[in-house]
């Protein structure tokens, strides 16, 4: 039988969210807007951090700014497919300090004013962050 010291430690560990900014942080369409037509804005997201960051824009929804949806009239609500939100690029990889430009494509068939929200999810970000959302606002016309 042998005696062997035993070797303590302690192990600690810290962690922290990825930073990241969306520039600009909502895309309003100015002026009357044709419905059908295609319109375009670009959307910087920057890696705020000292790692790669992985980026998404998830899939758009209507956004509930004016009370339509808690007023007691889902009725009312669009039906998202009368929308065209598209982004590219949609999905990267953000180099560390570094930014990546994407295109918003936006087209809507009915009249009237659109309030969307667009997510953005950055992995390892702190998902209650408000520049996890894009809010697109346009004024549509026939």
């Amino acid at each position: 039988r042998r005696e062997v010291d035993c070797l303590g430690f302690v192990l600690r560990g810290s962690s922290s969210f990825v930073k990241f900014s969306v520039d600009p942080i909502s895309l309003s369409f100015p002026g009357k807007l044709t419905a059908g037509v295609m319109y375009t804005k670009q959307v910087i997201v920057r890696n705020g951090a000292g790692i790669p960051s992985e980026f998404e824009f998830g899939t758009p929804y209507y956004d509930d700014v004016d009370g339509v949806i808690t007023s007691g009239r889902p009725h009312e609500v669009p039906d998202m497919s009368d929308y065209l939100v598209e982004v590219n690029p949609k999905a990267g990889l953000i180099q560390p300090y570094g930014s990546i430009t994407s295109t918003v494509t936006f087209s809507a068939k009915p009249q009237g004013l659109v309030n969307l929200a667009l997510p953005v999810n950055v992995r390892g970000s702190d998902p209650n962050l408000a520049s996890n959302l894009i809010r697109l606002s346009a004024d549509v016309i026939g």
